[in-house]
């Protein structure tokens, strides 16, 4: 498996931290950007798959609303 390095995001307004992962899930190989969002009392993780479209589409209509 390979992990990136921590990086710097923004996600709906928010800066977050992000990193990327690439290896064997499932059976099989897959690729997944986690971001870590801190909220006023809570701290979010986001997980998806970067290479979707539709992922994509929908991590950039997400709101939080803290």
């Amino acid at each position: 498996a390979e992990m990136g390095e921590p990086g710097e995001q923004h996600l709906s307004g928010r800066r977050c931290t992000s990193f990327d992962f690439r290896g064997e899930l499932g059976g099989g190989v897959r690729e997944r950007r986690f971001l870590f969002v801190d909220g006023s009392r809570f701290t979010y993780r986001v997980v998806f798959d970067p290479t979707s479209k539709l992922n994509e589409l929908v991590i950039q209509s997400l709101r939080i609303s803290d």
